[in-house]
């Protein structure tokens, strides 16, 4: 069960470094932060769903070892599940249009564009970040009421 409170901090931790670090470290290079984002970015799309899906799995396995302990558990442990794994779809609805934008056409922008679409990106990442958070949270409680 210690998973449910390790994975989403690592999936947290994971995501809104990429915004705390990431972009202002590639906003701090003169000659492309496009590239420095690209390389976050791709780094980031090759871990961060499967650490989400990974956490959800492990959520859906502990609703399913409490379901007798209490339908309030594992409706927490259940909501756990699809607030982390919503990572995903935040993505593809709110950051779409941001992600294409700066893997696309960052060639044709000036440097003033694109540090300002680096940064929208970093407010929705760290908005992104808030649903694990809110995941673990859930997670930390229903682990608290499946041992009372």
């Amino acid at each position: 069960m210690h998973l449910l409170t390790s994975h989403p901090l690592l999936c947290i931790g994971a995501i809104a470094s990429l915004t705390l670090i990431g972009v202002p470290t590639a906003l701090s290079t003169p000659q492309s932060p496009v590239i420095v984002w690209n390389g976050l970015f791709t780094r980031g799309m090759a871990v961060m769903p499967k650490v989400a899906i990974t956490t959800a799995l492990c959520y859906l396995y502990a609703a399913y070892k409490v379901r007798g302990g209490g339908e309030r558990t594992t409706k927490t442990h259940l909501a756990a599940a699809g607030l982390v794994i919503s990572i995903i779809p935040f993505t593809l609805i709110f950051m779409r249009n941001t992600n294409e934008m700066l893997l696309n056409g960052a060639s044709a922008m000036t440097s003033t564009a694109s540090s300002q679409l680096i940064s929208k990106w970093g407010n929705l990442n760290m908005v992104r970040s808030l649903l694990p958070l809110a995941a673990g949270v859930l997670g930390l409680y229903g682990l608290c009421e499946s041992h009372k």
